[in-house]
């Protein structure tokens, strides 16, 4: 094997820093720094002006004699929306609504035996881990009670 040479590194031009160019950076984070407090100041006016006006529409609520709603709660974790109008029930034809029809009739049930009964249903599935799906879902299941190690009943 031929052996390998080491290859030398490209030296690259570096700019020295002059004190001109540190002082001139300096100034552009100056201006900065300048514009932002303005921006805030200007923002801190915008708020003491809407405080005063809601100070102004709940005197007047209270006046007429109608309470004053409380203020809304702070948003939960950030990127999180409240799920409205999602529908409670199960799904037609999901795992879960099968589980439910095998488990109504039978009260309690070892898992490998709701597997079994929910194909007998009618429940179609080419899965090789099909109890381990089942077992997922009843955990995720709602109304149910695990009664032993790996027996559940409604």
């Amino acid at each position: 094997m031929a052996k390998k040479r080491k290859r030398r590194k490209k030296k690259v031009a570096r700019r020295k820093r002059t004190a001109r160019a540190r002082t001139g950076a300096a100034v552009r984070t100056g201006g900065l720094v300048a514009q932002m407090r303005a921006y805030r100041a200007g923002l801190m006016n915008q708020q003491a002006a809407l405080q005063a006006e809601i100070d102004g529409l709940t005197a007047a609520l209270e006046a007429l004699g109608g309470a004053a709603r409380p203020r809304a709660r702070a948003a939960g974790p950030a990127g999180r929306r409240p799920r409205r109008g999602r529908p409670t029930a199960l799904r037609a034809g999901s795992l879960k609504s099968f589980i439910l029809k095998v488990l109504k009739p039978r009260g309690e049930m070892a898992v490998k035996d709701i597997a079994v009964a929910v194909r007998r249903v009618g429940y179609k599935t080419k899965s090789s881990n099909f109890p381990n799906q089942v077992s997922n879902a009843l955990a995720q299941m709602k109304g149910l009670t695990k009664t032993g190690r790996g027996r559940y009943r409604l």
